[in-house]
């Protein structure tokens, strides 16, 4: 497997096969160098299908939406659309967070009592709705968050210093 990162195609090739899409990805390097299954569970297994949606949402849906409302309020003040941040934040309280916080439950990890993928997938949209001042609301989003932000893979990711 050799690297082929460039900024408009992150990911590798596989043969002639170039995989560049997030999920992919992932899959990818799990099923290759997770072979223990300590951040994904096995193909066939109960948790199996509920990681592969969460692995889709969090991708596919939460961090776009979540990251695109946060970029934006990064533009100088006057070159926002007040409305579209307040339907943004309107529809992570009504939509999204309710659907994250069904499926932490009461439990530490999206998929139990271990650290999964998925939840180091969710803590970017995390981080980005906490900056937003909306994680807060949701008490278990929020226990989950920093549950995932102490782990030191995560000042790593964001390089910050302790």
């Amino acid at each position: 497997m050799r690297s082929n990162r460039s900024p408009q195609s992150p990911g590798f090739s596989d043969g002639p096969l170039n995989i560049w899409e997030s999920a992919a990805v992932l899959t990818h390097v799990l099923e290759m160098h997770d072979r223990e299954h300590k951040l994904h569970p096995p193909p066939c297994s109960a948790l199996r299908p509920k990681f592969l949606w969460l692995q889709s949402l969090v991708i596919a849906t939460v961090y776009p939406f979540v990251a695109s409302l946060f970029l934006h309020t990064l533009k100088p003040e006057e070159d926002q659309d007040p409305a579209f941040v307040a339907s943004g934040k309107a529809r992570w309280r009504e939509s999204f967070a309710p659907v994250l916080v069904s499926a932490l439950g009461e439990q530490p990890f999206l998929l139990g009592e271990r650290l999964s993928a998925v939840d180091l997938l969710l803590a970017k949209p995390l981080r980005n709705a906490n900056g937003l001042g909306v994680l807060e609301e949701f008490p278990t989003l929020a226990k989950h968050f920093h549950r995932v932000s102490e782990l030191p893979s995560f000042a790593t990711a964001y390089a910050i210093n302790s």
